[in-house]
C-alpha cells in the first residue's frame, strides 16, 4: 500500500509471504514479511528511499530478523547514479532455505541516445548466517526502447562467490532479454 504525504513524500507499507518446498525429505519452509517505506525527493532528481520492516522465516534456526533498505538515486539529464544498502531474508538457493544477508550496490547509467542509455553496476553480498560467504557481481548493460512499453537489453555480467573456507568460483554471462513495462503495473 501506498500513499503521498506531501508533494514530495511517499509512505508505504509491504506485507509479503513466501515458501520453499525442496526435493527430497527436506522440511518446507516459509517466510512472511512486514515492512514500512519511505521515499522523498530531497531536490529536483535526487530521491532517498528508507525502509525498515521484519521477516519471520519458519525454518530449522526459525528466527525473526529485522530488514531494511537505504538507497539514494540522483537522475541527471546527462547520467544517473544509484548506490544502496540493504539487509534482507531471502532464499539462498542451496540447502540452507532461507538466509540473512547484506547486500551493497553502485550503479551508473549514462544515455547514449533519446532512447538507448548504457549503465555499469557493481555489487556485493555477504550472507549473515553460518559460514558469512561472499559474494559479487559486475554488469555492463545497454538498454534501447523499442516502444513505449517494450525495450531491448543487452548485458555482460561477470560473478564470484568466495564461500569461506572453500574454492573461489566465478562465471560470466551474456543476456539478451525483451522488457515490458507498463506505468500502470
Amino acid at each position: 500500500y501506498r500513499i503521498s504525504a506531501s508533494s514530495n513524500a511517499r509512505y508505504s507499507l509491504t506485507a509479503g509471504a513466501s515458501r520453499l518446498t525442496p526435493d527430497g525429505d527436506r522440511e518446507r519452509e516459509s517466510r512472511s514479511e512486514l515492512g514500512l517505506g519511505y521515499e522523498r525527493d530531497l531536490s529536483e532528481g535526487l530521491v532517498l528511499n528508507a525502509a525498515a520492516g521484519v521477516v519471520r522465516a519458519n525454518t530449522a534456526r526459525g528466527k525473526t530478523a529485522p530488514v531494511g533498505l537505504l538507497r539514494l538515486t540522483y537522475t541527471g539529464e546527462r547520467i544517473g547514479y544509484a548506490v544502496a544498502w540493504s539487509r534482507e531474508v531471502s532464499a539462498d538457493g542451496a540447502v540452507a532455505g532461507y538466509t540473512r544477508s547484506q547486500v551493497f550496490d553502485a550503479s551508473a547509467t549514462y544515455p547514449l541516445t533519446i532512447d538507448t542509455s548504457f549503465s555499469l553496476g557493481v555489487s556485493h553480498a555477504q550472507s549473515l548466517d553460518g559460514d558469512r560467504d561472499t559474494g559479487s557481481m559486475m554488469y555492463a548493460r545497454i538498454q534501447s526502447e523499442l516502444t513505449r512499453f517494450w525495450a531491448i537489453s543487452m548485458s555482460l555480467e561477470q560473478r564470484r562467490a568466495k564461500p569461506s573456507g572453500g574454492p573461489t568460483a566465478k562465471g560470466h554471462s551474456v543476456a539478451v532479454g525483451l522488457v515490458y513495462s507498463h506505468p500502470d503495473f
